[in-house]
């Protein structure tokens, strides 16, 4: 229920048969729970049963002969002992493929698809979103709306929502703006939604015609929002369209109203469940560079994931990925004083993370103009990859100073210096680095300055390079989009 932007912003579609569940209230550990981190909870049971919420197929293929039927039965069972056996050794991409054959099967044959109950359809939907491969995450997820009819209702109304919205968001990586719009509004008159539907919409059109330019039906489209939440009497839309508005105001930096409304909502989001409401406005107030609200909301973040954590009452697995998204919160809490230049206390947390015996995955970093997109250690080699922030505009005529942690000298750094473009990712990279210690995790200091100005830096972005083979791993790779 949370909106279309807030999706966007805070992390994974959570996928669950017949459902997808994306809500501001949920819990990290619904994250553990609903996305399993497991091949079985992740695909079911060896026979791959998608459960009694999968869908039937809308179209039904020609009767085929006995004979026609034993030949594709056959067929679909080698496959998906093939599927099967790509997974257990978590080859996705093998997986997909073998999925897409079964599914070409399982449409030519009635008797098939009654022992297949959509299973394959769904199997195809979770490995294109475990591959984060938004085209094949949009296809499928357009078949199955389709094959839950005209009129669903109830979970499958829910499901179709949610589907739309995967749709919606491939569109707008496409940049297809004004398609995405009539696409959305199409959904809000082909269906029967009720208020906390329509509320959900109209922050999905919010979001897009923000994306689109059109400012006026931006804030039109959030008072519509906040309106059909009321209407719905459910918190958590409420305070999912108020949120709406803190960004609205945030994007016209307008503080006044920002505090006003955190003061409004932050009722709506009792005890632990307040970590939802700093994860979710925390990127908000970044983007828009309220550094100190948004270093406030992680100072807050912190000592409440901890008491998450201290009465988890998961197992040691998921108790590890609960710790390093806990150090996630303290790298960005060291993001965002670097930023605002208190060096020494962002380098004490930093050290914190880096040396902390629970480092397991790759903790992106955040800096003024970008974010981390890979940051490896291999063989040999040290490599980083910044990417820009989507509004960022960098200042023409920078350089960068970078510094690779030497593991046999701390105190004589691999330095490598570049220019800086003005878009585009800035890719460093150190190969025959020697004396690396694959248990522990490296340090890369890059500095941007003025070109001929190293006396005030223009900004600074620190990653840590996580352990090669950390103590506690290995690293879960699902669980690594997380982060």
């Amino acid at each position: 229920m949370v909106s279309f932007s807030k999706v966007m912003k805070v992390g994974a579609w959570v996928l669950v048969a017949g459902t997808i569940a994306s809500s501001i209230y949920d819990s990290y550990q619904d994250y553990v729970e609903e996305e399993g981190f497991s091949l079985q909870s992740m695909f079911g049971s060896a026979g791959g049963d998608a459960g009694a919420g999968a869908p039937a197929l809308s179209k039904k293929p020609k009767k085929l002969s006995h004979a026609e039927d034993e030949k594709l039965m056959m067929q679909y069972q080698q496959y998906r002992n093939f599927a099967d056996q790509a997974i257990q050794r978590e080859d996705f991409s093998t997986a997909l493929e073998v999925y897409e054959l079964l599914h070409e099967i399982v449409s030519k044959s009635r008797t098939i698809q009654t022992v297949d109950r959509g299973s394959t359809l769904f199997s195809l939907f979770r490995l294109a979103s475990i591959l984060q491969d938004r085209k094949k995450m949009a296809k499928y997820a357009q078949i199955i709306i389709e094959n839950n009819g005209p009129n669903p209702v109830g979970p499958k109304l829910d499901e179709t929502m949610s589907l739309y919205e995967i749709v919606v968001k491939d569109l707008v990586e496409d940049k297809k703006y004004a398609e995405s719009i009539e696409l959305v509004k199409s959904v809000m008159t082909k269906y029967k939604l009720a208020p906390s539907h329509l509320s959900n919409q109209y922050s999905i059109l919010a979001n897009l015609y923000n994306k689109n330019n059109q400012k006026t039906l931006y804030i039109e489209s959030i008072h519509k929002a906040i309106e059909q939440a009321k209407l719905s009497g459910d918190k958590a839309y409420i305070a999912s369209s108020l949120i709406d508005l803190l960004e609205y105001y945030a994007t016209e930096k307008n503080r006044e109203k920002v505090e006003e409304i955190i003061e409004s909502v932050t009722p709506y989001f009792e005890a632990e469940k307040k970590i939802q409401m700093l994860r979710v406005t925390s990127p908000i107030f970044f983007e828009n560079e309220f550094y100190d609200l948004f270093i406030r909301n992680q100072e807050e973040i912190i000592p409440l994931f901890e008491t998450k954590i201290n009465s988890s009452t998961g197992g040691e697995a998921d108790t590890l990925k609960l710790k390093n998204y806990l150090l996630r919160e303290k790298n960005h809490l060291a993001c965002g004083k670097l930023i605002l230049d208190n060096q020494e206390e962002a380098l004490e947390l930093f050290d914190n993370v880096k040396n902390h015996e629970d480092l397991v995955y790759t903790i992106p970093s955040i800096s003024k103009y970008y974010r981390t997109k890979e940051a490896l250690i291999e063989d040999d080699a040290f490599s980083i990859v910044l990417t820009p922030h989507e509004k960022a505009v960098i200042p023409e005529g920078l350089e960068l100073v970078c510094e690779f942690e030497n593991p046999t000298d701390p105190d004589a750094p691999t330095i490598i210096e570049k220019a800086v473009q003005t878009s585009g990712n800035i890719v460093l990279e150190t190969t025959n680095v020697e004396g690396i210690d694959p248990s522990k995790a490296y340090m890369v200091k890059i500095v941007l300055y003025k070109k001929d100005d190293r006396m005030e830096p223009v900004s600074k972005h620190f990653q840590i390079l996580s352990p090669q083979k950390p103590a506690k791993g290995p690293a879960d790779p699902m669980f690594q989009q997380l982060l």
